[in-house]
């Protein structure tokens, strides 16, 4: 019995990566079969488990104990096959399919001289940003994280307040001249004074009466709280505190 010829293919770089398969060719199939073998290159073993593709038709094969994938019903064109599994370098390249063909290809993987490093980077909260992550699962408040923060980015900062916290609005203050931040849920006197939010931290640090923002830019921020006056968290309790209060977290802080 002649013995069945497996033509090798190696990682891309050492030859072109052109498949030189053995094909047999049958005139009634439409469709064809493609059998790899994958083989280690400085022992010539089969490798169990390697992941062959056809890149092309989104199909994949993960290969036996002695080292084969097996492909039916492949259509006739032209595709990349791809070979790989940890420890080993990569292999690709490309076959013509034709209607009928049986097609068998051996692949030949070489061992990588050294793994590729996984490295795993976290960044620590700080004390002040732990706290508002804690507060945020709790969602007593309305809260603008990071990720929103990044989104909104360049824009004024008002108008993203005003545009992602509700209860919140913008009155003109004759005593300030400026526009600040009111509640639209806090009390008011008898004579109709907007309830102006006076209790507004920067880093955990209160600003002083009237606060002023104008020096705030959204780009600067990792975080903002917002709490109207029936969910004030408890420290943030203060004298002036009966409209609301927001807290702003500068990326500083956050480092």
């Amino acid at each position: 019995m002649t013995a069945r010829r497996w033509p090798a293919l190696v990682a891309l770089g050492v030859l072109s990566g052109t498949l030189h398969p053995v094909v047999a060719r049958a005139q009634r199939r439409t469709n064809a079969v493609l059998v790899a073998r994958v083989l280690e290159a400085t022992t010539g073993n089969p490798l169990l488990s390697a992941e062959v593709r056809l890149l092309e038709l989104g199909r994949s094969a993960h290969t036996d104990a002695q080292g084969l994938a097996r492909f039916d019903a492949v259509p006739p064109g032209n595709y990349e096959l791809a070979v790989r599994l940890i420890g080993y370098e990569p292999v690709a390249g490309r076959l013509t399919v034709h209607a009928g063909d049986s097609i068998q290809t051996a692949v030949v993987l070489r061992p990588l001289t050294v793994l590729d490093t996984i490295r795993v980077v976290g960044h620590a909260l700080s004390p002040q940003m732990r706290g508002f992550a804690l507060r945020e699962r709790k969602a007593f408040g309305h809260f603008l994280n990071a990720p929103l923060l990044k989104r909104e980015g360049g824009r004024d900062l008002q108008t993203v307040l005003l545009a992602h916290l509700p209860g919140l609005t913008q009155i003109w203050d004759d005593s300030s001249h400026r526009y600040q931040l009111a509640s639209t849920r806090g009390p008011q006197d008898f004579s109709g004074k907007p309830c102006f939010i006076d209790a507004i931290y920067i880093d955990d640090t209160r600003l002083p009466d009237p606060p002023d923002l104008t020096f705030l830019h959204t780009d600067n921020l990792a975080g903002v709280e917002f709490y109207s006056a029936s969910n004030i968290p408890v420290q943030y309790r203060t004298p002036g505190s009966a409209c609301g209060v927001l807290l702003f977290w500068t990326k500083f802080i956050a480092r």
